[in-house]
């Protein structure tokens, strides 16, 4: 009996973070000629304007995560995930995927989808190792990507900010326009009231989600703001557990309000740590039931 394991995926292994690849490389896959799609994932090294910045001199569309806190921009979308589901034939020339992956299975499963069909993936991590477990990268790299980003912006030309010859962006707008009106007839469910949580939010202050349905909640309907709060979220197989004691955590360490959103299950395992621990000065408890 056959038994067909993969497919597999070549791929162009590099290392070298602190460094970056060399211009060529760069200009290779940051090429504003290709029809490519920017998806930044949560990482520590990247600056999320930055990575906005860098979108529009390239004319792609870019897909944040909220835990990359990547603010309002004319190439960035606004509901992702929901663009996606909206053109489910859309597919770009190239991908290029910076720090982890997105919390979205949408986007994560369009990426596996273009990949397997031979559209070419690079997924550059700022951190010691990538995280790509369905082997679906072209090139998968641990590189400086903050210096990374500044690099590609300081070769790519100006392309200009408009919006309006890109299929995908359009379509995003148009959903953001109905997502606004339906949030406001629905002012009082779960999903708007963890949008609103988000955008009430000053720069300064933090909000830790929990990684089951509220930071879900965010990623599909919260868009994007001027300038976005810090997100936090476990990742990770179990990403619910200790959720509470991670926002025990951050809420000590830090001088502004950090608020915690966070589902009924994933309260229940973080008990033990609010019966524990001491409570912070400035904290915030929004439960979704």
């Amino acid at each position: 009996e056959q038994v067909r394991i993969g497919p597999w995926i070549p791929r162009e292994p590099l290392s070298l973070r602190p460094g970056v690849p060399g211009d060529n490389w760069i200009e290779r896959w940051f090429d504003p000629e290709r029809r490519g799609w920017l998806i930044v994932g949560e990482d520590p090294w990247l600056d999320g304007r930055r990575v906005g910045e860098l979108a529009a001199r390239l004319g792609w569309p870019l897909f944040a995560d909220q835990l990359a806190r990547v603010p309002r921009g004319p190439w960035v979308l606004e509901h992702p995930e929901l663009a996606l589901r909206a053109l489910p034939d859309l597919a770009p020339e190239v991908v290029v995927v910076l720090g982890a992956a997105p919390a979205s299975r949408v986007i994560n499963e369009r990426v596996r989808d273009l990949a397997r069909r031979g559209v070419p993936l690079a997924w550059l991590h700022g951190g010691a190792r990538w995280r790509d477990p369905a082997r679906s990268a072209t090139t998968a790299a641990s590189v400086d990507t903050g210096a990374l980003v500044e690099r590609a912006l300081s070769l790519a030309p100006q392309v200009g900010v408009g919006d309006a010859g890109d299929e995908l962006v359009r379509a995003d707008r148009r959903i953001a326009v109905a997502l606004a009106e339906r949030l406001r007839q629905l002012a009082s469910s779960e999903v708007a009231v963890a949008v609103e949580l988000l955008r009430q939010l000053d720069p300064t202050e933090r909000l830790v989600v929990a990684s089951s349905l509220p930071i879900r909640h965010l990623d599909t309907f919260a868009g994007r703001q001027e300038q976005p709060p810090r997100v936090l979220a476990n990742r990770g197989a179990n990403g619910i557990d200790g959720t509470g004691a991670t926002w025990l955590g951050v809420a000590h360490a830090a001088e502004e309000l950090t608020a915690l959103l966070i589902g009924d299950v994933a309260a229940l395992y973080g008990l033990s740590a609010a019966w524990q621990l001491p409570h912070p000065s400035r904290g915030l408890v929004l439960l979704l039931e």
